[in-house]
């Protein structure tokens, strides 16, 4: 016969099973990623779809940046696309370690590869830079922590994360 303390024991245990089982399927999941990637770098997923007349039918830049220093991101987030495209080069200049950055162009219509993208850690913030025909800001800020999901249209564009 089994000693009440160790019927106890069990009851614990199972309980402890159940609760995390329903933890971990709530979505807490994500949020150890996100914590994870804050800590020791990882990896974003990055998707971008473009519509049959994004940008009003002419090829699209998109530039997407993982910030790492303060000041840059302050000018950053003050820095309309066009000017970011005219001035990339002088900010590679200024700033070589305090960004991370990779550069497409794409047609209307064109099917995009998924990539990831490598994330070191302690980003401050995400930047997205569209070269657009239509005037405006054309930029988006992100999370730096989390998945990328870019949808190009005639005259702007959205973005998601996940």
């Amino acid at each position: 016969m089994l000693s009440y303390s160790w019927v106890r024991v069990a009851r614990l245990v199972l309980l402890a099973i159940i609760l995390l089982s329903v933890i971990t399927s709530c979505g807490v999941k994500k949020n150890v990623s996100v914590r994870t990637r804050k800590l020791l770098g990882g990896d974003i997923q990055f998707r971008a779809r473009v519509a049959p007349n994004a940008n009003q039918n002419n090829p699209v830049a998109l530039e997407f940046l993982l910030v790492y220093d303060d000041k840059l991101l302050e000018t950053l987030e003050k820095t309309n696309a066009k000017d970011w495209f005219m001035n990339r080069d002088q900010f590679h200049q200024d700033y070589p370690k305090g960004f991370d950055s990779w550069y497409w162009e794409w047609i209307p219509g064109q099917k995009v590869k998924d990539e990831k993208m490598p994330l070191k850690p302690n980003a401050k913030a995400a930047l997205l830079f569209a070269n657009y025909l239509v005037p405006g800001d054309n930029r988006a800020k992100l999370d730096p922590y989390k998945s990328v999901t870019v949808n190009l249209g005639e005259r702007a564009f959205t973005v998601t994360q996940e």
